[in-house]
């Protein structure tokens, strides 16, 4: 009986990524997915990824396909706007049913690899209590020294997962083909009285734009909510949502205490490591595929390394962070986001955001000269942080 070194479940980005470095690192493998063709069900959009750590350098080792980077972002509250230029450029991403889609250049990748693949082949079961992991497919049992598991897969985890649950989120939007004219090549836009808590994005690459509303709950509105932004913002309205390919979904977001088991591995979305204010699922399911395979490489080298810390070290202070900014923002009004805006606008125009969060001490004069002239909101801003600090530290002190 043939004994592979990995077996990936799912064919998704991570489960694709992975295949790709397992073949760089020599090692025996097999990608399972349970679909005729791999991401099938992924609609067409742009996805916007920021520079994680490590990001950059994996893309250009793995040699990923991306359709554009830059480091140019707009950002839009109700009544203010700046523009943002970043020295880190982020990654663009066409997902879904387009030839130069970031699936479709994954997967000829891996047609062309020497790993195994078994499509429209459905997991059952993981058993790891043998000497080899044990995949139960409906017509056989194959034997692996490690699994991967990505996207839903998750469910299959041969241990219970303990996390720590802390939403769900809502995604609705359209994709448009067309030349349209955009502040920037990503915009951020902010109204509490249209969309409640969370905001609407565009992002273009090529002749492609994807304009997409973000929630942190359910609402059967949703739709609704999406046209009456779209139709409020000029730069918006001018895409024909009549001629527009529809995408949604539902994600959620929790920590999870540890990642793996022995011989059992999560990735991406399975290990729910998308950021789950912003997003940037893309950015996580590169990372931690990468990381995963190299893992396994070093361990049947002999090498015992512990995935589960790896995972936490790169992506945990990022989740916590977006814990604190998530809940910060649900509770800013239209008020307080305007003015954080005019606050942020010229803190670009005169330093540099980069530059002076990076060296605040430095810049001291200018932070009392903005406290003082925005003395509400600072009070109100430094009070609700401490107050989400304690609250992360309680919530996730055994994490």
């Amino acid at each position: 009986m043939v004994i592979y070194d990995v077996i990936i479940i799912g064919a998704g980005i991570a489960g694709m990524v992975s295949g790709i470095n397992s073949d760089n690192l020599g090692l025996k493998t097999l990608l399972i997915e349970k679909n005729i063709h791999p991401c099938s069900n992924t609609s067409l959009k742009i996805d916007v990824t920021e520079a994680i750590e490590g990001l950059d350098e994996i893309i250009e080792k793995l040699n990923l396909p991306v359709n554009y980077k830059s480091n140019i972002s707009f950002w839009k509250s109700n009544s203010a706007s700046f523009k943002f230029m970043s020295k880190v450029k982020d990654f663009y991403f066409i997902r879904g049913d387009d030839e130069r889609s970031f699936e479709n250049k994954l997967l000829e990748r891996i047609l062309s690899l020497d790993i195994e693949t078994k499509f429209n082949s459905e997991v059952i079961k993981i058993d790891e209590r043998a000497e080899y992991v044990e995949i139960h497919l409906s017509d056989q049992i194959i034997k692996s020294k490690y699994v991967i598991c990505t996207g839903e897969s998750y469910l299959l985890f041969p241990q219970e997962l303990t996390h720590i649950f802390l939403k769900n989120y809502y995604i609705f939007g359209h994709t448009f083909r067309g030349n349209y004219s955009f502040p920037s090549p990503i915009c951020a836009i902010f109204n509490k009285l249209l969309i409640g808590n969370g905001y609407v994005y565009s992002a273009c690459v090529d002749d492609l734009v994807t304009i997409g509303i973000v929630l942190d709950s359910f609402d059967e509105k949703i739709e609704n909510k999406f046209k009456e932004i779209f139709n409020s913002i000029s730069f918006l309205s001018k895409c024909d949502l009549e001629n527009s390919i529809k995408f949604s979904g539902k994600y959620s977001a929790s920590i999870l205490k540890e990642y793996s088991t022995q011989r059992v591995l999560l990735t991406g979305d399975s290990a729910f490591l998308p950021d789950y204010f912003i997003g940037y699922g893309v950015a996580s399911a590169i990372s931690s595929a990468y990381i995963a395979t190299n893992v396994i490489y070093e361990n049947l080298s002999g090498t015992v390394i512990d995935y589960s810390e790896k995972i936490k070290k790169i992506h945990n202070n990022r989740l916590y962070s977006s814990y604190i900014s998530c809940n910060l923002f649900n509770l800013l009004c239209d008020k307080d986001l305007d003015q954080l805006v005019v606050v942020l606008a010229e803190i670009e125009e005169k330093i540099g955001l980069e530059l002076y969060f990076s060296s605040f001490f430095n810049h001291f004069p200018l932070t009392i000269h903005l406290l003082s002239r925005n003395i509400i909101l600072s009070v109100k801003l430094i009070s609700l942080f401490f107050r989400f600090k304690v609250k992360q530290y309680i919530l996730f002190k055994n994490f």
